[in-house]
């Protein structure tokens, strides 16, 4: 599985998406727009590093935190597939 493919299968997850949702107290509007920032951000290569200032900016550091365990968690599967 790529690394891709498995991206696409965390950010689908629910309990990923209830997660994001909570973070941003349950403002279904928010979320959509941060899901859209999310994908665009991605596809544009923004570093990471570029990525979490603007989330912490953009949304909360709460959020920020979410998303950088996903990040990892995506990152050690992705070793665990190589080795």
């Amino acid at each position: 599985m790529s690394f891709k493919t498995t991206s696409s299968i965390i950010i689908n997850d629910l309990n990923f998406r209830t997660s994001v949702l909570e973070s941003l107290d349950w403002d279904e509007l928010v979320c959509n727009d941060f899901f859209i920032y999310l994908e665009q951000s991605l596809e544009n290569n923004l570093s990471i590093e570029e990525l979490f200032s603007d989330i912490i900016r953009l949304y909360n550091k709460n959020l920020a935190i979410i998303i950088k365990d996903v990040f990892e968690e995506v990152y050690y599967n992705y070793l665990e597939e190589k080795s």
